[in-house]
């Protein structure tokens, strides 16, 4: 297998409404800040239960709107860093019955928000409030996590407000055209292909270049792109589904490490599809060598 790859600088992006200077301290958080961000992506006024899945780097951030459980009702972000943790910024609603709301005279019970942690690493999963935490570092960390969804977030809003740009010019880039040519130019050389599941291709200067035919089953064909780290070795999918009128619509998807499945790619992973965009232009420049 060749070196890791090293990918040119990638320009930065541009945020809006929030980023990691202005995220605001834990301690200070209230409802009404937490609300915003869930509802930064519109349908604020929707009462359904959702949840919408990012990813900072390769930890899922899922936005959560209006979960309910016997104990109440919630909205807020959650995010796994690997196994080790599970950040939670969220605002709770109890579930409190009729009677013991007419005892404290109230019409509806107060929603209150939560900053927690779960220590996934060592089989904990009791949400730590961020107030109970006392190891310095830890506070550090769950701080800096904050700012980092603040940056997400940030990111994420000015891709909305403009259409996405980011995926619009992926749209206009990538093609099935495209994918079947470097599929040829695969089979064309003589060495032997390397195998990763239905795919077929090689390593070039630390790029993972391999696709799959379009067949039968799967009518347009796919690229998939693997580059390593001394993390993990990741990849990105690019392919096509059925959309209106059975055309093909552009999918992509993230594998943040080699034996994990792949996760879809929303509009708004704006770091991933410039990466992504990084990429399939060095698997490009390959084919024309």
């Amino acid at each position: 297998m060749s070196d890791m790859i090293t990918l040119p600088p990638l320009p930065a992006l541009a945020r809006e409404r929030y980023d990691a200077a202005t995220a605001g301290a834990l301690d200070a958080l209230d409802c009404s800040a937490i609300r915003q961000r869930v509802d930064a992506f519109g349908h604020a006024d929707r009462p359904q239960e959702s949840y919408l899945t990012g990813w900072m780097a390769f930890n899922p951030l899922v936005i959560i709107r209006n979960y309910q459980d016997k104990r109440g009702t919630s909205s807020g972000v959650v995010l796994s860093v690997g196994d080790a943790y599970r950040f939670s910024v969220q605002t709770i609603t109890p579930r409190i019955p009729k009677l013991l709301l007419w005892a404290t005279l109230r019409s509806k019970p107060k929603t209150l928000p939560l900053v927690a942690l779960q220590d996934l690493a060592a089989g904990d999963r009791r949400l730590v409030p961020y107030r109970a935490v006392r190891d310095t570092t830890l506070r550090e960390q769950m701080t800096g996590w904050w700012a980092e969804i603040n940056d997400y977030l940030g990111i994420a809003c000015w891709q909305h407000s403009h259409g996405y740009p980011q995926w619009q010019a992926l749209e206009n880039s990538l093609s099935c055209d495209a994918v079947s040519r470097l599929h040829q130019w695969l089979q064309r050389d003589p060495q032997t292909l390397e195998h990763d599941g239905d795919y077929a291709g090689r390593w070039y200067d630390g790029l993972f270049i391999a696709t799959r035919a379009a067949s039968e089953s799967n009518p347009w064909p796919s690229l998939l792109l693997s580059w390593k780290s001394p993390q993990r070795q990741a990849s990105y999918l690019i392919g096509w589904l059925a959309g209106e009128a059975d055309k093909p619509t552009l999918a992509l998807a993230l594998r943040p490490d080699a034996e994990m499945p792949f996760f879809t790619l929303n509009r708004f992973d704006a770091e991933h599809l410039q990466r992504l965009a990084a990429l399939n232009a060095l698997a490009t420049q390959h084919a024309a060598a």
